[in-house]
């Protein structure tokens, strides 16, 4: 045995770069699946412990200061903080204006439930009205750092503040994902902010003693208090918005895993098994002296599990550090971004890879192991194929050259070896088309919001205008095509709490798209999301019974809308049904939708000077969080392609090491080196050929069951996702194959400049 270590060591040592290239790819697969499953982990780890750092809130109560003191002395509430007076300002700081900033006044200490997480700087004195804590996703966003001087522009007046540090606030999940721009001041400064006619809001952060019972306890107490009530934010409705692009993301890694995993296995298959009919020879010779096909085995085994061994180790290191940058913002807003090494991904990863590998390994050495030894010394190499090649002699008709028909024969002189590295490369064009996929998604959902439930280009706050005086000047503008109004509701179906959005106004052309059945029409209908369609388990057609504030409402679904609101979980009905069971339910917000050839903001500033009173706000189409995703998804594909080059750039190095006899005698009847290395690029290019050929269609099957699935996963539907744009792939597919030429011509350098004796001497 310690004889059979030595040659399999000297083997190792013997075979560098083929070794280098088997080692490559085991760490190029670790590192992806250790950064995939490390992201879907670590993004909810780091919002529950620092939601139990802040002794978060279970829910957060916006209203009267009577009404909040009757909440504190309810039954269920365990802890609460002292209620806090808000009001709502614009900052400004150098050329940034963020409207809508929450601003709570605060003291010198911190609040005991929903403590704000102090990061930088420090926390407020409590006597100096000039200081002001900004909340840290918008800090970051907005490049705010203590120090720095910020202007805050109230009702009553405009206050010239400096920053002192930044804070996370966990009763919204991060800005500009969601409205969590936040700042902490003085009760002075907010009073002066707020001005004298401003009616008096608080804010109350409690904890209840049944988190699990937290929509029960919202919805008792806001039918209890009613209108005195502002909003309310209940934890987990938190929790799954600022995890929501991270599912999103995490269900998208979780598909691009199983690329991974299949190309590394079919990978690291071919790989091996081109190593051990390279050493078929040196395997006879062993057999010949005593040495067991059970002891071969070992051998062949030991050194891939070595080679693995040091990969597995290098690539849950470069996937441990590459898991931060894919958790979008998670990582930079709760704290500084670093690697994650959780110990059971660690163990998963590796464990998955070294038995990829053990599994690839055997089988080839077991078939060489039952070679009888003296077939294996005399032909030095697994057999070739006998039959003529079909495009070698297309080549030869077609007089493209000696040196392509010798690349084209030889592309196919081993069957196994070949279609096992087709079928490595082919996972990589499935995965390049489905990224394709997903990119044009990404850029459709951009182009039209509607495609996930927010067709409206503008929202308008009706505040105290005339609402005769509010419809003219919607209905003259000229770059309005359409407006419908829009107020929120929980409601109830059993056991299930949902939102509910009534809808009036011009509700036919209010720009939802429907995938199934109609748009709301009249009194009694309904519309519900994906997410809330299959929770139900109604469908079009079938009747719902709502149960709003304890007043029953019976209702027709119509049909299933486009939404990722609350994941899928939302449903509309008219305003008119609304106030069937609420009498004195008015719009809260009117959507406008713009023609796409007016300006947005003009149109806005129209409808503000037309009706006194209103505030309308351009709706902005984030594409920070939808770039990071393209980035992550390119990122994870250069792996799979990664990984299939480095398996094409294996065996050719291992073809050639195996032809260097056939390369000897062919340039001594008169190849040039150009010639030899253009032979090896014909056969790579004509393998890249083969699995571009069953790559495409099966990418163009896989990518549309892949959104449909995430689509599902994120509650917006199975039709979330676009087709590949056929230009892309035909670049993609391009690139691919001249890539793999090129491997193959970089590779055979060193053959083709071989002096032709010393490679006749070589074994």
């Amino acid at each position: 045995m310690r004889a059979l270590w030595r040659a399999g060591a000297a083997d190792l040592r013997g075979r560098r770069l083929q070794t280098t290239l088997f080692a490559l790819v085991v760490v190029v697969a670790t590192a992806g699946m250790t950064a995939g499953l490390g992201q879907q982990r670590s993004a909810a780890e780091r919002w529950d412990d620092a939601f139990a750092r802040a002794n978060g809130a279970h829910v957060a109560f916006y209203g009267e200061l009577a009404a909040l003191r009757r909440v504190q002395d309810d039954r269920e509430v365990v802890q609460s903080a002292a209620p806090s007076p808000v009001t709502f300002g614009t900052l400004r700081h150098d050329d940034v204006q963020v409207d809508d900033v929450e601003v709570r006044a605060a003291g010198s200490r911190r609040a005991a439930v929903g403590t704000p997480l102090l990061f930088d700087g420090r926390w407020l004195t409590g006597d100096d009205p000039a200081e002001v804590v900004i909340e840290r996703s918008l800090a970051l966003e907005e490049g705010i750092e203590p120090g720095d001087r910020v202007r805050l522009q109230g009702d009553g007046a405009g206050l010239e503040l400096t920053v002192v540090g930044t804070a996370l606030n966990l009763v919204d999940c991060f800005y500009p994902e969601c409205e969590s721009q936040t700042a902490w001041t003085t009760g002075a400064a907010v009073e002066r902010l707020a001005g004298p006619d401003a009616p008096p809001r608080s804010l109350l952060l409690v904890r209840i003693a049944r988190p699990v019972a937290v929509e029960a306890f919202a919805a008792r107490i806001q039918d209890a208090l009613g209108t005195s009530l502002d909003d309310l934010e209940q934890f987990e409705e938190t929790r799954g918005n600022a995890l929501l692009l991270n599912r999103f993301l995490g269900a998208f890694l979780a598909a691009f895993g199983v690329f991974l995993l299949v190309a590394s296995g079919l990978v690291v298959l071919s790989t091996v098994s081109a190593r051990v009919l390279a050493r078929y020879r040196e395997l006879g010779i062993l057999k010949a002296i005593g040495v067991t096909p059970r002891a071969l085995a070992l051998l062949v085994l030991g050194e891939n599990l070595a080679i693995a061994t040091a990969g597995a180790a290098a690539g849950v290191a470069v996937g441990g550090w590459l898991a931060p940058s894919l958790q979008l913002r998670f990582s930079e807003v709760l704290e500084p971004g670093r690697a994650t090494f959780p110990a059971d991904v660690l163990v998963g990863a590796t464990v998955v890879v070294l038995g990829i590998v053990a599994a690839a390994t055997l089988l080839p050495a077991v078939r060489a192991g039952r070679v009888p030894a003296s077939q294996a010394i005399v032909r030095g190499a697994a057999p070739v194929s006998l039959r003529p090649s079909r495009l070698a002699a297309l080549a030869a008709r077609l007089r493209l050259g000696a040196a392509v028909a010798v690349g084209l024969k030889d592309a196919g002189a081993r069957p196994l070896r070949t279609w096992l590295t087709i079928a490595g490369l082919a996972v990589t064009v499935i995965a390049v088309v489905a990224t394709l996929a997903f990119d044009r998604t990404v850029q459709q959902i951009a182009d039209d919001p509607a495609l996930t439930g927010d067709p409206q280009s503008l929202e308008v706050d009706p505040g105290g205008a005339d609402p005769a005086q509010l419809v003219g000047a919607l209905d003259r503008q000229p770059g309005v095509d359409a407006w419908f109004t829009a107020t929120e509701r929980q409601v109830a179906v059993g056991s299930q709490r949902f939102q509910v959005r009534a809808l009036g106004g011009d509700v036919e052309r209010s720009g939802f798209v429907i995938h199934e059945g109609r748009m709301l029409a009249r009194s009694g209908e309904a519309v519900v999301g994906f997410a809330l369609q299959d929770q139900l388990g109604r469908g079009v057609g079938d009747r719902i019974e709502l149960d709003v504030a304890g007043r029953r409402l019976d209702l027709r679904i119509v049909g299933r809308f486009a939404t990722g609101e609350d994941e899928g979980e939302r449903a509309m009905i008219t305003l008119d049904d609304l106030r069937r069971v609420e009498p004195g339910a008015d719009p809260e917000r009117v959507l406008v939708r713009v023609s796409p050839d007016a300006d947005r903001a003009a149109v806005a500033r129209s409808i503000d000077a037309a009706a006194p009173g209103v505030k309308a706000e351009v709706v902005e189409t984030d594409l920070g969080v939808m770039d990071a995703f393209r980035a992550a998804f390119y990122m994870i594909s250069l792996l799979v392609l990664a990984v299939g080059l480095v398996n094409l750039g294996g065996t050719a190095v291992l073809g050639i090491h195996e032809r260097l006899h056939d390369l000897a005698i062919l340039k001594a009847m008169g190849f040039t080196p150009r010639q030899v290395a253009l032979s090896v690029a014909t056969g790579t290019g004509a393998v890249a050929v083969a699995a571009v050929a069953v790559g495409v269609p099966a990418g163009i099957v896989v990518a549309d069951a892949m959104l449909a699935a995430v689509g599902r996963g994120a509650g917006v539907g199975p039709e979330l996702g676009a087709s590949a744009p056929l230009a892309g792939i035909a670049a993609a597919s391009l690139g691919i194959i001249a890539l793999a030429a090129g491997l193959g011509a970089l590779v055979a350098r060193r053959a083709a400049r071989a002096p032709v004796a010393e490679a006749l001497r070589a074994e």
